[in-house]
């Protein structure tokens, strides 16, 4: 029994949420939609509820600090950036049809704008204390601490703080690579009006100048290296304890390969769901499996 619950507390070389997640991503790559994120916050302005989708462009690997993160491009002109500028923690949920997976995150939010705007996690430190005040019970409770809850507080500011340095590095080397995945369409869009703004106009109410601007725009033509926008920002979203969920697969699946749609018996399982949590004491990850 000791061997099992050592193995089920493996540290991040050999276990993790990333790699339950790509392992997820891969299998379900033939469909459009499986790189699609629901991302959840709260409007500090109106303290009502906001989500939006984005895509993941790349789930990136860290050398020097235990995790990885999901990237993402917006606009900075968007209502969702001004939204999530103010907060230093997010919510993202994505499901996997075709593996019958479900994965949430808490996740501390990193940003590189082209305007020299930055987003980091200390944006809203309430946040973080409470966030770290749930953290520390959850450890503290199932795997023990020999700190205080205050001293933990100091833990989770250098994690956070040790993110910040890593993604700072080289900054506008990683914008302006980002920046260049983008194909000449995309790139265009980043140069457009304003986002979420209200089409007030249609096009032949529209003075000389501005349909000239738009002529312009249309005409553009990126090069293969070309300095990022200013609107251009890339949002890292470092998860700190993420729930994978596995649900069941139907007993009876339809085999198109045999005649007259053959049906395969599947033998029942049971459904399953696991909670990763990031210790900011040692930087490695707890596992433990819940009632799904």
């Amino acid at each position: 029994m000791q061997n099992v619950n050592s193995n089920l507390n493996r540290n991040l070389s050999d276990l993790s949420w990333s790699r339950s997640f790509s392992k997820s991503m891969s299998e379900n790559s033939q469909i459009v939609f499986s790189k699609k994120i629901t991302v959840a916050t709260i409007n500090q302005d109106t303290n009502l509820p906001y989500s939006e989708i984005l895509n993941i462009q790349e789930v990136k690997n860290f050398e020097n600090v235990r995790n990885s993160a999901l990237v993402c491009f917006c606009d900075n002109r968007t209502i969702l950036y001004n939204t999530i500028k103010k907060n230093s923690l997010v919510h993202v949920s994505i499901y996997f049809p075709l593996s019958r997976e479900k994965f949430k995150m808490t996740c501390a939010l990193f940003g590189s704008s082209g305007d020299g705007e930055d987003i980091t996690a200390n944006t809203n430190p309430n946040q973080i204390e409470n966030y770290s005040n749930l953290n520390y019970n959850y450890n503290s409770k199932t795997h023990g601490l020999d700190k205080l809850e205050s001293e933990y507080h100091i833990d989770s500011a250098k994690y956070l703080e040790s993110i910040r340095k890593v993604l700072n590095k080289n900054k506008e080397e990683k914008l302006n690579a980002y920046w260049n995945k983008l194909n000449n369409e995309e790139k265009l869009f980043y140069e457009s009006v304003d986002k979420d703004s209200i089409r007030a106009r249609e096009q032949n109410s529209l003075s000389s100048s501005e349909i000239k601007f738009k002529d312009d725009l249309n005409k553009f033509e990126a090069q293969e290296e070309i300095f990022y926008s200013k609107h251009f920002c890339v949002l890292y979203f470092i998860p700190l304890d993420v729930e994978h969920s596995i649900f069941t697969m139907p007993q009876v699946v339809a085999n198109s390969r045999k005649p007259n749609f053959e049906s395969l018996y599947k033998p029942h399982k049971k459904p399953q769901k696991f909670i990763f949590m990031l210790n900011f004491d040692d930087e490695l990850w707890n596992f433990k499996e819940l009632y799904a």
